[in-house]
């Protein structure tokens, strides 16, 4: 398989889980989709927590916050077997209990608009900026193959509490078709996400209450 399909497909992973932590709580949605014959389901049972059917396996999904880590656990019911990735919240590293490595998420690069310099859109009153996360990374995380719960997994720990625009998951079925194959060892490829922050504005009780999110607009490679 060549490296841009790989990179199709991991892009089409990241695209589909953003679609699941969109969903605001009372809203969580289910996707079925067909590999190979294999149906694979991913659900987002709240706000933090999923559910991943593969093969009728189920895993389960579980993000838990304090004031210094963040840790993305995913359990294998069948079996028992638990994965943890916790991250770092002061020294930006997220460490992995399936390699057993400590990642630093400052190669995790930002930047405000392609030269670096920061800008707001035109027809927007948000302002965009860009993410950007190399294979190398997700590979030290997860290994070189990986299963629908673990990438999903990994990409909750990068990218927390992450929105999406739109329905952008229409190439999930690409990666749940080449779990098993090998993830590039790059670190001058990845993952691009084009991202909006905003603020929103609710009413709550007769008073209006604001909230500002990060909303993925856009995924590519690079």
């Amino acid at each position: 398989m060549s490296p841009k399909t790989v990179r199709t497909i991991i892009s089409g992973a990241l695209s589909a889980v953003l679609v699941f932590s969109s969903i605001p709580c009372g809203a969580y949605a289910q996707t079925t989709v067909d590999a190979n014959g294999s149906s694979v389901s991913v659900r987002q049972v709240s706000n933090d927590s999923f559910e991943v059917v593969q093969d009728k396996q189920l895993s389960k999904i579980t993000i838990a916050n304090t004031d210094h880590h963040r840790n993305v656990t995913v359990t294998n019911t069948a079996t028992g077997e638990k994965s943890f990735f916790s991250y770092d919240k002061k020294a930006r590293t997220l460490y992995s209990s399936i390699t057993g490595k400590t990642i630093s998420l400052d190669e995790i690069q930002t930047a405000s608009s392609e030269d670096g310099g920061s800008y707001f859109a035109t027809r927007s009153s948000g302002k965009i900026s860009y993410k950007y996360v190399s294979y190398k990374s997700i590979r030290d995380a997860i290994g070189i193959a990986a299963t629908v719960a673990t990438v999903i997994g990994v990409i909750l720990s990068f990218f927390p509490a992450t929105r999406i625009a739109g329905k952008v998951s229409g190439k999930i079925a690409d990666i749940l078709n080449a779990l098993h194959n090998r993830i590039p060892n790059q670190s001058n490829h990845g993952l691009k996400l084009t991202q909006k922050t905003k603020r929103l504005k609710y009413i709550r009780w007769g008073k209006p209450v604001y909230l500002t999110v990060e909303e993925t607009i856009n995924v590519t490679t690079y």
